[in-house]
C-alpha cells in the first residue's frame, strides 16, 4: 500500500510493497528516498545502486532512472523542487547516497514535518539540517556520477516523430536513437511520463479518476489504473483521496 501526503509544494509517497516495477522516467526536481526495511533497486543508464534499510538515496532533477522493489520493503520518496534546496544554501545537490544513521534520521524528521503540514520555516529548517548532512564529506556519504543527460526539450508530444525526425533532418530510427542517447527516454517514453505527470495533477485539482483518464487519452478505464498504478504505485482513486 502506499500513502501520499502534500504540504505547500512538497510531495511524500510512503510506500510498503513486496514488489513494484517503475518504468524509466525522471523528475522535475530533486527525490530523496529512505529506506525503513527491505530495499529498492534503482537503475541509472550508468549504474545501478540497491537502498537498504536505514539507507537515503537522492536523485538529482532530471537524472532518468527506473526503480525496483523485489521483497517486502517500507520505504518514503520526497519530492523537492529545486527552489528550496536553494533557499537551504545547497545548489549543487548530485545523486548521491548515504548509509550515515543521521541522514537518515533527518529525512525521518523531514517526513514528519510535512505530514503534519509544520510551518515553512520549520520544514526548510529540518530540509537544510538534511541536506547538509548528505553533502557532509564523512564516512557513509557515496557520491554517484551525476546525470549526463541535458533536460529534455519542450517538444509537441502529439506530432509524430516521423515530422519530428523530419524537422530534424533524421531518418526515423537515427532520430530516436540520437533523442534517447542524449535525454535518456525515448519519445513514446516521455509521452507516458508527460501522461502521467497530467493525471497526476488534475487528480489533484479534483477531477474525477474516470474524467482524468479520459483527460490524458484513456477510454478504458482498467488501462488507465494499471498505467497509473505503474508510475506512482497508487491507484488514481486512492490518490485523489489523499
Amino acid at each position: 500500500m502506499v500513502r501520499y501526503t502534500k504540504h505547500a509544494d512538497l510531495e511524500v509517497f510512503e510506500g510498503e510493497l513486496s514488489e513494484h516495477r517503475y518504468p524509466w522516467h525522471y523528475h522535475a526536481c530533486y527525490t530523496i528516498i529512505f529506506v525503513e526495511r527491505g530495499s529498492v533497486v534503482y537503475q541509472f543508464q550508468d549504474t545501478s545502486i540497491r537502498v537498504g534499510g536505514s539507507e537515503v538515496l537522492v536523485v538529482e532533477p532530471f537524472h532518468v532512472h527506473r526503480n525496483m522493489i523485489t521483497e517486502h520493503t517500507r520505504y518514503s520518496a520526497i519530492f523537492v523542487p529545486r527552489e528550496y534546496l536553494e533557499r537551504a544554501g545547497n545548489t549543487t545537490l548530485a545523486t548521491q547516497r548515504s548509509a550515515r544513521p543521521d541522514v537518515h534520521q533527518k529525512a525521518v524528521a523531514l517526513v514528519q514535518c510535512i505530514k503534519e503540514a509544520a510551518s515553512m520555516n520549520v520544514v526548510n529548517e529540518r530540509l537544510a539540517a538534511l541536506c547538509g548532512s548528505i553533502t557532509d564529506p564523512l564516512p557513509g556519504n557515496e557520491a554517484i556520477v551525476p546525470s549526463r543527460t541535458s533536460r529534455v526539450p519542450a517538444i509537441d508530444l502529439d506530432r509524430r516523430i516521423t515530422e519530428l525526425a523530419e524537422e530534424a533532418r533524421l531518418s526515423k530510427f537515427h532520430f530516436q536513437r540520437s533523442f534517447k542517447k542524449k535525454h535518456g527516454l525515448t519519445i513514446g517514453q516521455l509521452k507516458r511520463q508527460a501522461n502521467s505527470e497530467k493525471a497526476k495533477a488534475l487528480l489533484e485539482r479534483g477531477g474525477a479518476p474516470m474524467d482524468v483518464a479520459h483527460e490524458v487519452g484513456y477510454f478504458d478505464q482498467s488501462h488507465f489504473i494499471k498505467y497509473f498504478k505503474r508510475m506512482w504505485a497508487i491507484t488514481p482513486d486512492r490518490f485523489s483521496k489523499g
